[in-house]
């Protein structure tokens, strides 16, 4: 028997043992598989030239083409870096030439902390001076690069910037006549770093940046450009050593190139392609808005129900449908990618019943020939079909639409009269582009919309540097576009480009609408952050599984902050609390109020809020003592405490107290567990009674 069983261990050990030594196995393939993959793709795309076709008729013949302040082509990207930039994978912000940032709690002074050991294509070092120059050339008359804001193909007309400050050769501060949130997430990720040597005057004579490419050689019509790969570049190695860039001014000689398949990426798609065509695919790149701006003066327009009666009119599934490029229907006012979009904003669905109703009640009973009352439709000849469709479905509530094809330019300089006005507008990264729709002084308000509370609502969210605070307000504002319609909702767009399948993996058109690339030998990685840490005496402070912000030693903020783990030589360990763990240092000792922002995401479902404490660790007493919260707020999701910096570093922890969390659990369960045990002892009766009740009465009842 002993020897049976000695003989089953012996076999199962065996097992375990060659399945430990698979899955080890299996796991080292795993492992090799993937790095020879990244090799063998590197290797593939190593050699050859990647040639971009375009189609934009500004600029073409110009090296006005490099200029992000007149260009509408991506080719700026390509040879300039900005401060800051969005990763390839998940169209988070990353650093760039800045490698981190802090920020005035009002939003109106930006400290930005730049990269060394970067250098311009001609060698010439990057520095806080060449930040200064880029940026002085938007706001400085006297510079010698200046260009008039009216000149600008970037929407910069509203950018509050009012002068840049140099504290150190690496350290450059912005300051903005109003306060600005938006900055790092716009300006300061579109437009790029200059060198001072690439300008003769107001124009570009030599794009010199520190991007990932260098202009190495242009034809004579400035038509075609070749650019070579910066193999010193602080990203790592593109995947292209040299990219042949086209720029076509004439659309039928881009369709015949396109046709001919002399390119790898094209930047406007053709409709249709040809049948035999295996050379191209479609993609999608950065996405804008499909509008129906109202003007809100007709008095008609004026009431809400009406203008809700013509969302619910418009079936919006059907409206997309022909339209490869608009994509999804727009609920909100905020496109569905933005992590700032509300998914509980219902928009408006297609029910015509309801939308005759709504036009009822607000008065407008249809005449005898049908129509209620008549609204001008316009719209340019590029979205004639799509104006047909809105015809076409207001008179099936008994509006009488007149539709005419108006110069759109007339439309966005103000200049149309309009009572629908159909068009698009994009690339929309950051959702603070609602401010030039809903803001009563909005650039793009164009219908004329006003609502105190939407004013409001807007500056908060221009005014707070802090993305929960800015979350919770542009919800507000979706939720309070449901009420006041300020739009015809219609869909999002993307806009359409070509490539072939063998760079799909490599190279897109991002949510910027510039070029970007994966990095197959990118050998610094770069951490994404969605949250920003913000500085300055009161101290915000994000929590985020990584907090990138600047160390105390390089600067001069006020407070330092780094994630801490269990692992850290530094961090002690703590009896009753999990959670996170920061260690805090000062450059001046005192005082100090900060708060600490929470993400409903990063516990449990089943934790409460109210179990959520903070910690703080005493070296002395070597113990955790928990910090009495000054206030809470559960909308902006923060606790706020006053802690004295005057001592040693600081390591804080920010979690649950087990034992509370346990005690508070166990009032929760309770009612359940009452419950629980009055069926156990129920059914303990039930069977007490069947076994000695009911056994009596049957030996009673039993027949000799």
């Amino acid at each position: 028997m002993k020897s049976q069983y000695l003989l089953i261990s012996f076999l199962v050990s065996c097992f375990l043992l060659s399945t430990l030594f698979v899955s080890t196995s299996t796991y080292s393939l795993s492992v090799n598989t993937v790095s020879s993959l990244s090799i063998d793709s590197n290797e593939v795309t190593e050699d050859p030239l990647l040639r971009i076709l375009s189609f934009f008729y500004d600029n073409a013949g110009t090296l006005q083409n490099f200029d992000f302040l007149t260009s509408f082509s991506p080719l700026p990207s390509l040879v300039f870096d900005s401060l800051v930039d969005y990763s390839f994978e998940s169209d988070e912000l990353i650093p760039s030439l800045a490698t981190s940032w802090v920020v005035s709690l009002d939003s109106r002074h930006w400290t930005f902390f730049l990269r060394r050991n970067v250098f311009f294509h001609d060698g010439t070092p990057f520095n806080a001076t060449s930040v200064k120059f880029s940026y002085d050339r938007i706001i400085d008359p006297s510079h010698p690069a200046f260009l008039d804001p009216g000149m600008y193909a970037l929407d910069l007309q509203a950018f509050p910037l009012e002068s840049v400050s140099i504290m150190n050769p690496f350290t450059v501060i912005f300051h903005f006549s109003e306060p600005y949130a938006p900055f790092v997430y716009n300006e300061a990720s579109l437009l790029g770093i200059y060198s001072p040597t690439s300008f003769n005057g107001p124009n570009i004579s030599s794009p010199i940046g520190t991007g990932l490419y260098q202009l190495t050689e242009s034809s004579n019509n400035l038509s075609t450009y070749l650019l070579t790969r910066n193999p010193h570049h602080f990203r790592g190695v593109p995947p292209f050593s040299q990219i042949l860039y086209r720029v076509f001014e004439e659309y039928l000689l881009y369709e015949e190139a396109v046709d001919n398949q002399e390119g790898d990426f094209a930047l406007v798609a053709l409709d249709p392609l040809l049948e035999n065509d295996t050379h191209w695919e479609y993609s999608f790149g950065w996405q804008g808005l499909e509008l129906g701006w109202f003007n809100h003066s007709n008095p008609y327009l004026a009431d809400s129900r009406v203008r809700s009666a013509i969302n619910y009119a418009i079936n919006k599934t059907e409206y997309t449908l022909p339209f490869a490029h608009i994509r999804r229907v727009l609920t909100s006012i905020i496109h569905s990618d933005s992590s700032f979009h509300d998914e509980s904003v219902p928009g408006f669905p297609f029910n015509l019943e309801l939308a005759n109703t709504l036009l009822d009640a607000a008065g407008y009973p249809r005449a005898s020939d049908g129509f209620r009352f008549s609204l001008n439709l316009s719209t340019n000849d590029l979205r004639d079909e799509r104006a047909y469709y809105v015809q076409n479905q207001l008179i099936k509530i008994g509006i009488n639409p007149i539709l005419s094809f108006p110069n759109p330019e007339d439309f966005y300089n103000g200049l149309l009269s309009f009572d629908i006005f159909i068009g698009g507008y994009g690339p929309l990264v950051d959702p603070s582009y609602v401010w030039n729709y809903l803001h009563s002084s909005g650039r793009l308000n164009l219908g004329g919309f006003n609502d105190t509370f939407m004013d409001l609502l807007l500056s908060n969210a221009h005014y707070t540097p802090v993305e929960q605070e800015r979350e919770y307000y542009y919800y507000l504002i979706q939720r309070l576009s449901q009420e006041k319609v300020p739009y015809l909702f219609l869909g999002e767009a993307y806009k359409r480009y070509l490539r072939t399948s063998t760079i799909s993996s490599l190279v897109e058109w991002n949510l910027n609408a510039e070029i970007s690339f994966n990095f197959p030998l990118q050998t610094d990685p770069l951490f994404s952050i969605s949250k920003i840490p913000v500085s300055f005496d009161p101290l915000y402070c994000q929590l985020a599984d990584i907090v990138i912000f600047p160390d105390a030693v390089n600067h001069d903020s006020s407070i330092a902050l780094e994630y801490a783990s269990r692992s850290h030589h530094f961090l002690p360990s703590q009896k009753n609390n999990s959670g996170k763990f920061y260690r805090l240092t000062a450059a001046e000792q005192g005082y100090y109020s900060l708060r600490f922002y929470y993400d409903n995401s990063d516990f449990t479902e089943s934790a409460d809020i109210g179990d959520l404490s903070l910690y703080v660790w005493n070296q002395s007493l070597f113990s955790w003592n928990e910090l009495e919260p000054i206030s809470t707020d559960l909308d902006f999701r923060y606790i706020e405490v006053f802690i004295n910096l005057s001592s040693d570093p600081l390591i804080l922890g920010f979690g649950f107290d087990v034992s509370s969390f346990l005690v508070r659990s166990f009032t929760y369960l309770f009612p359940y567990l009452l419950l629980l045990g009055t069926v156990s002892s129920l059914g303990v009766v039930i069977i007490l009674f069947n076994r000695i009740f009911l056994k009596n009465i049957k030996e009673e009842f039993v027949l000799p």
